[in-house]
């Protein structure tokens, strides 16, 4: 009996150990890049972000968005953020995390009307569109999932929400900020 249990207490012990040591490993990369594959398919952007882990449990990063597609040309985003991981492992898992968001760009402003004309017997329709610029602030909250293999890839699954500040003529006062990341940790 006195052999088996000290078996286990080496065994578990043993395994403390091997796993300090992968965490040491892990430790030493604290340093991401994350390309968004979904965005250039999806709506012909780019968004390229670079992540710092602290700890086992926390990181800071950096996100910058290029977009120009139908309706809104020109549009950029630069989002700091900190995440806050919540499953076992050295930041990878489950997460939340809370953004900041310096957003801007070009849009349509659609303003058509119509009304109905005497004279001519007929509907007279006017289309008054014009190309507005408009710069803002937003803050937002997400929540995402992190896959890290043992190579030291990455993948990313994420959705956040934020609401514009301080542009009210923009079509919409919420943004959304998402998508399926690819990376590597260094």
């Amino acid at each position: 009996m006195k052999k088996l249990v000290t078996f286990i207490i080496l065994l578990i012990s043993s395994t403390f150990i091997w796993s300090q040591d992968l965490k040491e490993e892990d430790a030493q990369r604290n340093n991401e890049l994350h390309l968004n594959v979904l965005y250039p398919i999806a709506f012909k952007s780019f968004e390229a972000s670079y992540e710092r882990i602290l700890n086992e449990d926390n990181s800071f990063g950096v996100s910058a968005l290029y977009a120009n597609y139908e309706n809104l040309n020109h549009h950029y985003m630069i989002s700091p953020y900190y995440r806050k991981y919540f499953s076992n492992g050295y930041a990878k898992g489950f997460f939340l995390d809370v953004f900041v968001s310096a957003n801007g760009g070009k849009y349509e402003n659609y303003d058509s009307y119509s009304y109905f004309d005497e004279e001519i017997d007929n509907w007279v329709y006017i289309d008054n569109s014009e190309e507005k610029n408009y710069n803002d602030v937003a803050f937002g909250i997400g929540a995402g999932v992190k896959f890290l293999t043992s190579d030291h890839f990455v993948g990313i699954l994420q959705g956040g929400i934020a609401r514009n500040l301080f542009t009210s003529d923009y079509p919409s006062e919420l943004i959304g900020k998402g998508g399926i990341s690819i990376g590597y940790r260094f």
